[in-house]
């Protein structure tokens, strides 16, 4: 029996695949609507103090209409999320290569 590695499209289509990852983007997605206007300006001002341009590309999405506080809580929540469940895959193949 052989194993090989699974392809970012392959995995997607597993079932389960990214679930902590979409939950937290729903999470946050809620969130971000119930706080609204409180989340983008939180944003700005974080991206005015560490990157000024980035403050400025904030304000002109948000000007158009493109950034509301629900995208800002689900681009968030699905980093987050993304972070947990590449953190966990690492200690899982760890754990895992211990018993081989």
């Amino acid at each position: 029996m052989t194993i090989r590695v699974l392809n970012s499209t392959e995995i997607e289509q597993v079932n389960g695949a990214g679930f902590v990852q979409d939950s937290l983007a729903d999470i946050g997605e809620k969130v971000g609507t119930i706080f609204g206007d409180v989340g983008v300006s939180v944003a700005k001002g974080l991206a005015n103090a560490v990157f000024p341009a980035l403050g400025t590309g904030i304000s002109m999405l948000e000007s158009f209409g493109l950034l509301s506080g629900s995208t800002i809580g689900r681009m968030i929540g699905f980093g987050s999320g993304a972070f947990i469940e590449g953190a966990a895959s690492g200690f899982l193949s760890g754990f895992k290569s211990k018993f081989k």
